[in-house]
């Protein structure tokens, strides 16, 4: 059984018959791999759509999760996931991210864990991002994104 088998009921997934077995694929080398590191972690992740990785590094461990996604409807998909203990860890919140870090910056934050999934292929300036995050002292920073997959590839 996958950490995220549940996920084909919730009605954002609906019609998206191999959600649960992409979403368990990617868990295993994204969260399990890294279940020593999460356990007992503050977590930050970026772009969380609809908190399925804040539930996910929940599920692993995390003491907290702050997720920030830009786009409000997402955010209130997270509401749908099955365990209420699991989401009482995690704090979703509604912003652009770099303004999301840069917050978190200003009053002092810190994290042990930050993820980045599957956002990379959308920003412009990832030296800035990387720099920013760096204010937040993690020990890891997970990264998953699909990267130019072409000769000659600029931007």
């Amino acid at each position: 059984m996958g950490f995220f088998d549940f996920i084909d009921d919730l009605p954002h997934y609906a019609g998206r018959s191999t959600a649960s077995k992409r979403m368990n694929c990617h868990h295993d080398f994204l969260i399990n791999d890294f279940a020593n590191d999460i356990a007992g972690a503050k977590v930050l992740d970026l772009a969380s759509h609809d908190g399925r990785w804040c539930y996910g590094f929940a599920g692993a461990g995390a003491a907290s999760v702050v997720g920030i996604e830009a786009r409000p409807e997402l955010v209130t998909e997270f509401s749908n996931y099955p365990d209420p203990a699991l989401r009482a860890k995690v704090d979703m919140r509604v912003g652009y991210l770099f303004d999301g870090i840069r917050a978190e910056i200003a009053k002092g934050e810190t994290y042990d864990v930050i993820g980045i999934f599957g956002i990379l292929y959308h920003i412009m300036d990832h030296f800035s991002l990387f720099q920013l995050l760096r204010e937040l002292k993690p020990r890891l920073v997970i990264v998953d994104s699909e990267f130019v997959m072409r000769d000659n590839a600029t931007i």
